[in-house]
């Protein structure tokens, strides 16, 4: 996970799935962002967020997370 800055001794919050409607992964964004909200930048450097996988949803949560911008540093899009 060295590769994708993901290192031991961060905490890791992952979705790995089929990115489409019905795996809500829409959700996962939004708690994302809730998180971020209700929680000190200090505490916040050692999470990362990340969303493996592809499908026709890609580009929406894309375009969601780029909205959602208080956790854009944490969030990692990888391909399978």
């Amino acid at each position: 996970m060295m590769e994708h800055n993901v290192y031991d001794e961060k905490i890791v919050f992952c979705f790995i799935g089929r990115l489409n409607k019905i795996k809500g992964c829409d959700i996962f964004l939004e708690a994302i962002s809730k998180y971020q909200q209700n929680i000190n930048k200090e505490n916040s450097k050692n999470k990362k967020f990340l969303i493996v996988g592809d499908g026709p949803e890609k580009n929406n949560l894309i375009s969601l997370s780029q909205k959602l911008k208080n956790y854009q540093t944490w969030l990692t899009f990888l391909e399978k």
